[in-house]
């Protein structure tokens, strides 16, 4: 039966490179959520004048905070990211600061919704 090694309070240690799986992992969320975002505005580009005579988008939905939302929303995740670059760097100030504008953030987008 093969043991875990384990840090001096009982914790597992982690592997050499797993710091730099989980941070590639984030920035790969996070790369695939802006396309994810791009691709939905480059849809609206090409579909908001092709109705094929059906109703247009503005008389059916009613989206005057969205641009901003979905603004607030990607410059988070942007400042998110600043976050874990300052974690990484050893820099607990950066870090807080940082966490503390994404949380600004996110309440502005909780009052945009």
């Amino acid at each position: 039966m093969s043991t875990i090694p384990a840090t001096d309070d009982g914790a597992p240690q982690e592997s050499p490179g797993a710091y730099e799986q989980r941070a590639f992992g984030f920035w790969l969320y996070l790369m695939s959520d802006a396309i994810i975002f791009a691709l939905l505005f480059a849809t609206y580009a090409v579909m908001v004048g092709n109705t094929a005579g059906g109703p247009a988008g503005k008389s059916l939905f009613s989206l005057p905070n969205t641009f901003a939302e979905t603004m607030t929303l990607l410059v988070s995740s942007i400042t998110f990211g600043f976050a874990s670059i300052a974690m990484r760097a050893g820099n607990k100030n950066g870090v807080l600061i940082w966490l503390f504008v994404t949380f600004l953030l996110g309440v502005g987008f909780v009052c945009l919704e």
